[in-house]
């Protein structure tokens, strides 16, 4: 299975001029998002000079937000003549528990007047993690002002640029062109949304999202979680990952076919399922019921003493006993408040499988 390292060794000879701006261009430009740059992009440098810096100076790095894989991409992007004259600039990287914000974002320069602006998805943090629950209640968290702000300051009106991101950077990137001042939308041509997360109905109803709709093209993996999360406008292109469940998430893991994904024609039974579980869930709750959950599952987690899922994994036995802890020390109210959540969850979950399950097989016969 090709993936985007393999799209990098095939066409990284292209420049492109010989082959526009595609879907998997895209890919590799979010995944870039990915790397902490502090340090490196502090000035506008070409993004091989860029990713050199970063593979000499993560080479022994263990920091918690890096993937396995970074180290390994930087490494075959660097020197790709297709990529490595685009020039990195305003680099910018928030992280704050107390806000709840997980926050940034990068703009590249591919040729004299196009631009592409990447919002990073969520990292391992909790307080990233956090952020994006609490997009199930409230019309906009700090990352998506944030996203807003940052995209009306830094696009220039002389220039066209496209817009995208992974995980919670599609959202971000969706939220910050639909609701861009005037004079940068106009130059917005094209948004991406590679898996990431709707919206709730009160913004996907908004004058400013239906008119970028046209412009948004939206991507999951067949066993789509996080991207069937919440609700959208637009309709989603279905591409094929070599992975499983929630893998699926992983950009590395989409299959690419030149200059395009392989698709498929459909969403698993398991990626529907979960669709129409949350999306009831949410349904059943009002917004305050919403926060209150969202909050205590947090506060729970928290108390684990991990500040990332890695930290949590690593230490499994340890954080899971702190957790069990921490939900026998629920008063009576904070209890009722995380049982009654989980009951609706179970509740729409039980109800989407028999509907969805036969709906699979009739479509199979």
């Amino acid at each position: 299975m090709a993936n985007i390292l393999d799209y990098l060794k095939w066409r990284g000879d292209l420049t492109l001029e010989q082959s526009p701006f595609n879907n998997v261009d895209n890919l590799i430009l979010c995944e870039l998002s990915y790397l902490p740059f502090e340090g490196i992009v502090d000035a506008p440098i070409s993004l091989g000079e860029a990713c050199t810096k970063f593979a000499v100076m993560h080479k022994d790095d263990t920091e918690v937000q890096l993937k396995p894989e970074h180290l390994v991409f930087a490494e075959a992007i660097k020197d790709v003549p297709r990529f490595s004259s685009f020039i990195l600039s305003d680099y910018i990287s928030k992280f704050s528990p107390e806000e709840e914000k997980q926050f940034s974002a990068i703009k590249i320069r591919l040729e004299d007047n196009l631009f592409y602006i990447a919002f990073r998805g969520t990292d391992s943090t909790f307080v990233g993690w956090k952020e994006d629950f609490n997009m199930a209640f409230m019309a906009s968290v700090p990352a998506q002002d944030e996203a807003l702000s940052y995209i009306n300051r830094v696009a220039a009106a002389d220039a066209r640029y496209y817009v995208g991101g992974h995980s919670k950077g599609g959202n971000l990137a969706v939220y910050a062109a639909s609701f861009a001042e005037a004079s940068v939308a106009s130059k917005i041509e094209r948004i991406f949304n590679n898996d990431g997360p709707g919206f709730l109905e009160e913004v996907a109803k908004k004058p400013g999202y239906q008119a970028a709709v046209p412009k948004i093209s939206t991507f999951v993996p067949q066993s789509s979680v996080i991207g069937m999360l919440l609700g959208r406008e637009e309709k989603y292109e279905i591409v094929h990952s070599g992975s499983l469940g929630i893998m699926q998430h992983n950009l590395f893991s989409w299959e690419t076919l030149g200059p395009d994904f392989v698709r498929d024609s459909s969403n698993t039974v398991s990626s529907k399922i979960m669709d129409k579980t949350f999306k009831d869930w949410l349904i059943s709750m009002p917004p305050e019921q919403r926060r209150m959950f969202v909050e205590k599952v947090y506060e729970i987690a928290v108390k684990s003493g991990a500040r990332t899922t890695k930290e949590f994994t690593e230490n499994l036995l340890r954080n899971s006993a702190n957790v069990v802890k921490a939900l026998s020390e629920l008063d009576k109210d904070d209890r009722k408040v995380v049982s009654e959540g989980l009951k609706l969850f179970f509740k729409a979950l039980s109800a989407a499988v028999p509907e969805e399950v036969p709906n699979k097989l009739k479509n199979k016969g």
